[in-house]
């Protein structure tokens, strides 16, 4: 392991996972920390979720299921984030057709 390589040990679904990370400073390793909780427990919760609404499911499939949640989730997102990143491009294009038609008809007048 480097010297600027840490180990962050997360708590999902009842096991523990070390994760393993490379910085450059003490404030990436920190950034990755957090974001290395955060994304454990949303995990985290999400297995636990769906464990509640499933009888009898074993933890692989508790891990699939949520995975296929989590997935499903992220995949609208982009969608809609697409959808938005269209919506302003159109817009900016009009606005650039307007000012310009306005430029031209400024110089031409």
């Amino acid at each position: 392991m480097s010297e600027n390589s840490r180990i962050i040990k997360v708590h999902i679904f009842g096991e523990d996972y070390p994760i393993k990370g490379d910085f450059e400073d003490q404030a990436e390793a920190e950034q990755f920390r957090q974001h290395v909780v955060n994304v454990a427990r949303y995990v985290d919760k999400s297995m636990h979720e769906i464990a509640e609404k499933s009888a009898n499911r074993s933890p692989k499939n508790i891990a699939v299921l949520a995975a296929l949640n989590i997935t499903d989730e992220l995949l609208k997102l982009k969608e809609e984030r697409e959808a938005q990143l269209s919506t302003i491009s159109q817009r900016t294009d009009v606005l650039i057709e307007r000012l310009d038609d306005r430029l031209t008809s400024a110089s031409s007048g």
